[in-house]
């Protein structure tokens, strides 16, 4: 299964992960950014509807997408670094995967970066 961070309709605003990876990037911001509930909630319904539109959030909530956008933009771009090693769920490291999910997160954060004129 798969899941996207959207930020519009066309393709080029629509991001697709393996769900198990998406849960992996929702860990990750739970650990470093504890008390942004309001961005993990908002992530974590993401995995329940196979997806978040940031772009449907701004219109609801705008501090929110911003928020959202920025937090995530910073953890794709520590992953793209190699700052951290892909685990499955159970906590088992994926280097056979390391190096395409990196280039995928630095797809992901230059995406976001047109939420910074939000």
């Amino acid at each position: 299964m798969t899941i996207l961070i959207s930020i519009g309709r066309k393709k080029e605003e629509i991001w697709t992960i393996q769900s198990w990876i998406y849960r992996w990037l929702v860990r990750l911001i739970e650990n470093k950014y504890p008390n942004e509930k309001d961005v993990i909630e908002d992530l974590k319904m993401g995995e329940i509807f196979n997806g978040t539109s940031l772009d449907l959030t701004a219109k609801d909530n705008l501090e929110l997408a911003k928020k959202t956008s920025t937090i995530v933009k910073e953890t794709a771009l520590e992953i793209a670094s190699g700052k951290h090693v892909l685990v499955d769920d159970d906590g088992n490291p994926d280097p056979d995967s390391q190096e395409q999910v990196e280039r995928l997160f630095a797809k992901l954060a230059k995406m976001l970066e047109v939420t910074d004129t939000w």
